[in-house]
């Protein structure tokens, strides 16, 4: 017992040692409740393209419709929807009385809506489509 009392006392390279070991221990065990940590954290992305701008005007003669309703502004716009967080999002996360929508900032009119990805086949996204002038 004498000699391991003394290799304890042995100075700094055994407290180097002892230091890093608990460094490292602290720093597993930080990384390791953080990923085994469940929550659901819904993330969206907006991005917008303009295809037509208010410039028609300059070519009297070009019309743009839709439906044979005339555009005269229209853009694409792509939202990604993802879920960020470790937990499955079902659908008794939504409320009932207050579901997830897309809608417009105003004065637009969503002409089509269409889901073109996901990426498991067990998400089934329902398309309710009101006051659109066209739902794919």
């Amino acid at each position: 017992m004498g000699s391991y009392s003394k290799w304890l006392e042995g100075g700094i390279a055994v407290n180097s040692v002892f230091l890093t070991l608990a460094i490292a221990g602290i720093s597993l065990s930080i990384y390791f409740y953080l990923q085994s940590k469940r929550e659901k954290r819904p993330v969206f992305n907006v991005r917008t393209f303009p295809l037509i701008q208010n410039s028609l005007g300059t070519v009297p003669e070009l019309s743009i419709a839709f439906k044979n309703k005339p555009v005269k502004t229209l853009s694409l716009t792509r939202l990604a929807f993802w879920n960020s967080g470790s937990e499955t999002i079902t659908k008794d996360d939504i409320v009932g009385a207050d579901p997830l929508r897309i809608h417009g900032d105003g004065g637009g009119e969503i002409l089509t809506v269409k889901v073109s990805f996901t990426r498991r086949s067990a998400v089934h996204l329902g398309k309710r489509c009101t006051n659109l002038a066209a739902a794919a």
